[in-house]
């Protein structure tokens, strides 16, 4: 839902039928409003007349509901590792030993989990990250087929970093959480990924 609150004219003909041969719809962005909890969005809407001089028909106001919740990225997205994030992999164990080195990652997640690719399952599309006004993580689907994902503020916590090391050559695995996205706290709902990756020599 928050995709479109974000971009309401990129769904303008996908969040409702009308002829639009015959009328033009008009969002307001200035009187959007939205529900993160119930996860519902209202758009005030002008319905005008195409061929009679844009003459306004009708103003109303038109709630939206029916929207996919959080929890339903676990089958939609997936991590990859980039070559940032091995670089600074490799330079945060490169003293340490096989084990669990959770306390290690868990400290700086919120600098590293940026170097990880999210991607769409189906496409294999790659989300943006990007900063909120409050400079606060956003992970945003708008140049993917998935317009509808902006995850705003979110959140992730480790839950488990173990390094393997086979005579020289190191495998992290590790384990992350989705915690929180769009002024929502997810307790029951939340997502977790797992990645591996071979940190280089």
């Amino acid at each position: 839902m928050r995709g479109i609150y974000e971009n309401p004219a990129l769904f303008n003909g996908r969040l409702f039928s009308y002829d639009d041969k015959t009328y033009a719809v008009v969002i307001n962005e200035s009187r959007k409003e939205k529900s993160d909890g119930d996860n519902t969005l209202t758009l005030h809407l002008s319905l005008r007349a195409k061929n009679n001089g844009d003459v306004q028909l009708a103003e109303f106001d038109k709630t939206f509901t029916g929207f996919k919740s959080l929890k339903e990225l676990k089958s939609e997205l997936k991590p990859h590792s980039t070559a940032n994030l091995l670089v600074f992999m490799k330079d945060r164990v490169k003293k340490n030993d096989s084990g669990d080195i959770t306390n290690k990652l868990s400290i700086s997640i919120e600098n590293w989990i940026r170097d990880v690719e999210f991607t769409t399952q189906k496409e294999q599309e790659a989300l943006t990250w990007e900063k909120n006004k409050w400079s606060k993580n956003v992970l945003s689907g708008l140049h993917t087929s998935m317009k509808d994902i902006y995850l705003d503020g979110v959140k992730f916590e480790l839950i488990s970093a173990k390094l393997n090391d086979d005579n020289g050559r190191k495998t992290l695995h590790i384990t992350f959480r989705m915690a929180g996205a769009n002024e929502l706290v997810l307790t029951d709902d939340a997502i977790d990924f797992n990645m591996t990756m071979h940190i280089p020599s």
